[in-house]
């Protein structure tokens, strides 16, 4: 359904319109209606309508004036059918200069408002799927170039390349966000899922060998507590959208399109950190290098356990591997710790 605003400064032409018209025929649906300009302006932000009807005659701003601050306000204005109960000439001939898409005399007649509908509906229609074509095209292009950056494959035209593919200049200041869920892997086409719902300042997203999907965030002008919420809002999204626990990992931040590779580390070894343990929600890279000595074992309790291993000392090996295995369940350790741990250990006894 497309959504339709209704701007008149009569509340009984609001009316007829609302009721005259079988507007879910057409495919609308009929979002708000305003009483003025202004009031038309918030509605329009707040609802993003494809298509607004409205008065050309009202006090404030008229109908043509609405148009104007309309485009100056919005990225995507919607389409106008402008309504006036005057034969004017020169509200019609600026209208058209102003390419509104339907000029219409008071009354309407009820045949030419719905040949009206069912050819803005078409028009609306496809304008939306070719645009979805171009988004997600693009967005592969984006895809493709994010994954050979995370596997740190800089050159200067790989470089240049991501910078026209995410419309960026110079070196921005930039975050990774990192999405882990068990059911990743549905049907989901994620680069059209996050085109359409993902975070207005996202560059592009990815998806890594491990399936988790990736989002490059531009936080150039955005606080901490702005990115925190951006995180949550899409952690919370997702989780509701794959009915299940999912790990949001925010990497630190990185200028420039060269830190993509390192952001993505960051974001991917709390990633790694939080599945071993079973975990779910927003967690970030700075928090978790504060906390990280505090994940494995006390300094010395390895050394410790290689010299009794020497030494052939069996009940002390036992003792020292039960203290560790306990320290293990207690605090669950850092995987990648324990595994360089572990590999210290086994090079040391070979």
């Amino acid at each position: 359904m497309f959504n339709v605003l209704l701007v008149d400064d009569e509340p009984w032409v609001l009316e007829g319109l609302r009721t005259m018209i079988d507007w879910n025929r057409f495919g609308f649906q009929i979002c708000g209606e305003a009483l003025s300009a202004p009031e038309a302006l918030k509605l329009m932000e707040q609802w993003k309508p494809e298509l607004v009807m409205t008065d050309i005659h009202m006090p404030v701003l008229n109908g043509l004036e609405l148009i104007e601050h309309s485009k100056r306000i919005l990225p995507l204005p919607p389409k106008f059918v402008i309504l006036s109960g005057y034969d004017d000439f020169g509200y019609a001939h600026q209208a058209m200069r102003q390419r509104v898409a339907e000029y219409l005399l008071k009354p309407i007649d009820d045949e030419e408002i719905e040949a009206v509908l069912a050819k803005l509906s078409h028009e609306i229609r496809e304008e939306r799927d070719a645009e979805r074509s171009h988004r997600k095209k693009a967005g592969l292009a984006v895809h493709y170039l994010l994954n050979r950056l995370i596997q740190d494959e800089l050159s200067h035209d790989l470089a240049e390349q991501a910078r026209k593919a995410m419309l960026i200049q110079g070196k921005p200041l930039l975050q990774c966000l990192l999405i882990e869920a068990e059911i990743i892997e549905t049907g989901v086409d994620w680069i059209e899922w996050m085109a359409d719902y993902g975070p207005g300042s996202s560059l592009g997203c990815f998806q890594d060998n491990s399936g988790s999907i990736g989002v490059v965030l531009h936080v150039e002008h955005s606080t901490p507590d702005d990115v925190m919420e951006t995180a949550l809002q899409l952690q919370s999204a997702l989780a509701q959208e794959l009915k299940g626990p999912v790990i949001a990992a925010l990497s630190g931040m990185g200028t420039g399109i060269q830190a993509i590779g390192e952001l993505y580390r960051q974001s991917a070894e709390v990633r790694d950190d939080k599945r071993s343990q079973g975990r779910s929600g927003v967690f970030c890279y700075q928090e978790w290098r504060r906390g990280e000595h505090l994940r494995w074992l006390p300094f010395g309790w390895i050394d410790e356990l290689f010299s009794v291993i020497m030494a052939g000392e069996q009940a002390f090996i036992e003792s020292c591997l039960a203290r560790i295995y306990a320290a293990m369940t207690d605090h669950l350790p850092h995987l990648r710790a324990l595994q360089a741990d572990v590999a210290d250990l086994e090079l040391k006894l070979c």
